[in-house]
């Protein structure tokens, strides 16, 4: 993995974990917002160094663009579903894909509740 991009995803890792540390305590504190920059500064560096190949579902993304994805799944999750993911860098490449696909399907279902229930 490009070593930039590493420091990059470690940073965005340690917000996220801020994030949560602050929403189980105040969630009037938290906000998405710092993990969003920092995910976007990654993916600026990413897309500008060519780091994003493949196709994820396909088992062929590059390193960088699989853990880019997993941790933004693992921010939706974690912050709008509970769960606790932890590192991403310390994920194997099925367990990110596994959690990309999880945050796919829980995004499904709030589209598929708001449709049901008109909001």
């Amino acid at each position: 993995m490009d070593k930039v991009f590493e420091r990059m995803l470690a940073k965005a890792e340690e917000i996220r974990n801020e994030q949560r540390r602050l929403f189980k305590f105040s969630p009037s504190h938290s906000s998405p917002a710092p993990h969003a920059s920092q995910m976007a500064e990654m993916i600026r560096y990413g897309q500008k160094q060519g780091l994003f190949s493949g196709v994820i579902h396909k088992g062929t993304a590059s390193e960088e663009y699989l853990s880019q994805v997993a941790e933004a799944a693992a921010f939706i999750l974690e912050f709008f579903h509970g769960e606790d993911i932890g590192p991403v860098l310390d994920l194997t490449s099925e367990e990110k894909i596994q959690i990309a696909l999880r945050a796919e399907e829980k995004a499904k279902d709030v589209v598929s509740a708001t449709r049901t229930f008109g909001c």
